[in-house]
């Protein structure tokens, strides 16, 4: 999805704390990953690019009805 790559940063500093936390991990240092804002800043954007996405999709006007006269 295209407008998903607007967000590529977002996810690339998500994987790089990720990353870092689980090199640390596998060198024996067991603490909790402190990634939640990497993680919420790429989830934000993920959302935020979903809803423009169905804003654009969506009729920007409604559907016009006819406007013929009724008969008597």
């Amino acid at each position: 999805m295209d407008a998903l790559k607007a967000c590529d940063e977002f996810n690339a500093r998500a994987k790089a704390c990720y990353g870092v936390w689980f090199d640390r991990l596998l060198a024996g240092h067991f603490e909790q990953a402190d990634c939640v804002q990497e993680s919420d800043d790429y989830k934000q954007c993920i959302l935020e690019a979903i809803e423009r996405g169905k804003s654009s999709s969506s009729p920007t006007s409604a559907p016009s009805t006819p406007s013929h006269p009724k008969a008597p």
